[in-house]
């Protein structure tokens, strides 16, 4: 009889312990997402109700083509809340306009913003306000932004620097973006996700080269320049196998693509106030260079020079050429090899995007409103689970064996 109830006892207790574990269990379950942090806004609708969203508890994207407004998308993926607990979201600076707010099916859902109730238009409003969201379904608020790109020298441009992650999506009818005066071929991805973000991001309105022809070799070469300047006195030196010309201001954009028979790759790119006829150029006047669209014909060559000058432009013997050649091709059957994650598409090695373009990765596709990180967290919520069964089942062993 008393080991009887020493086993009930010991059952009683061991419930407890078990019991205790699942709670926390529990809390450690619960997504951090939905604390939010509080604060007091000027206007009195949400100061009694208002927990602003965080840009690390949503995924802010910036739709970016070649004018000057964007469209901005707010999806927020995580986290349920109720009708009494409104949500805020920041609404970015400047002029804003067309609101929607939709969950992931495109079914419209409560919303609002902070002064509609006193007869505010949504363009005076600070904040959105989500009425509710389910546990089940995305929502996403989006709106335009005016005067967001500024245009110069056919160039639109823009500086983020925003110091949290966002996801840059790119229009389908540009081809070629610049990033920190990085060139980046666009028609191999949508989108950018930039971490902690700061960059400067380049578009040319019209991404036709003009052509230039240079006498060399008994033959004439054409070369074609992108470029937000002008270029002037495009020449070729045999004796020196070198290709010059002039262009008219500090920080000019330059992209040259220049035919093999002309100069191999990989180049080496000087800024010079010398004569080129008689010159022996020196290595602090090289200055940085991104070789990019490399093909059995061409290459392509981006510089900016600090100030104007004359641009040199030297060529690789064969043997250079060849050995950069079998150096990308060993890097590609690596890339090859790597797994990739789905969402994910990493730049082929070969496209030199210079390594100081820090937390750029390549989107191959981000589906409107349905972007989770549900397969990690559900990952991270099996092993926990599973190190909890182990424990339990540890417990009881023990007690039984006592």
């Amino acid at each position: 009889m008393q080991k009887c109830l020493k086993f009930q006892l010991q059952s009683k207790n061991l419930n407890k312990e078990i019991v205790f574990l699942v709670l926390v269990v529990g809390l450690m379950l619960v997504p951090p997402q939905i604390f939010g942090q509080e604060i007091e806004l000027d206007h009195t609708e949400n100061s009694k109700n208002g927990t602003v969203i965080e840009p690390k508890e949503q995924q802010i994207i910036f739709e970016i083509g070649k004018k000057s407004n964007v469209h901005v998308k707010h999806v927020i993926d995580s986290g349920s809340w109720a009708s009494n607990d409104k949500k805020l979201i920041k609404i970015l600076p400047g002029e804003h306009s067309n609101l929607t707010v939709l969950d992931e099916d495109g079914d419209p859902i409560g919303y609002g913003w902070d002064g509609i109730s006193e007869g505010k238009s949504f363009e005076e409003a600070e904040y959105i306000v989500l009425e509710q969201k389910l546990k089940c379904c995305d929502v996403i608020a989006e709106y335009e932004l005016k005067k967001f790109l500024e245009f110069e020298n056919g160039i639109w441009k823009k500086e983020f620097n925003t110091g949290y992650d966002i996801v840059i999506m790119i229009e389908d009818d540009i081809d070629l973006v610049v990033v920190n005066s990085r060139p980046i071929d666009s028609s191999k991805f949508e989108g950018m996700n930039c971490v902690g973000c700061n960059l400067i991001l380049e578009i040319f309105d019209n991404e036709e080269y003009r052509n230039y022809f240079v006498d060399a070799y008994d033959k004439k070469f054409k070369i074609e320049i992108l470029s937000d300047g002008k270029i002037q006195d495009i020449r070729f030196a045999e004796n020196l196998k070198l290709l010059h010309f002039d262009f008219e201001k500090d920080n000019q954009l330059i992209i040259v693509k220049i035919p093999h028979e002309l100069l191999l790759d990989p180049f080496d790119v000087y800024l010079t106030q010398k004569n080129l006829d008689t010159l022996i150029l020196e290595n602090v006047e090289q200055i940085r260079k991104s070789e990019f669209l490399e093909n059995e014909t061409h290459s392509n060559v981006l510089v900016r020079p600090g100030e104007s000058g004359t641009i040199a432009i030297i060529g690789a013997t064969q043997e250079e050429h060849n050995k950069k050649l079998e150096q990308s091709e060993n890097r590609e059957k690596v890339a090859i090899q790597a797994p990739i994650n789905d969402e994910v598409k990493k730049i082929p090695l070969d496209e030199k995007v210079d390594e100081s373009i820090n937390g750029l990765s390549f989107v191959d596709e981000i589906k409107k409103g349905q972007i989770s990180n549900s397969g990690d967290d559900s990952n991270i919520n099996i092993i926990i689970i599973a190190i909890v069964i182990a424990i339990v089942i540890a417990i009881v062993i023990i007690k039984l064996k006592k």
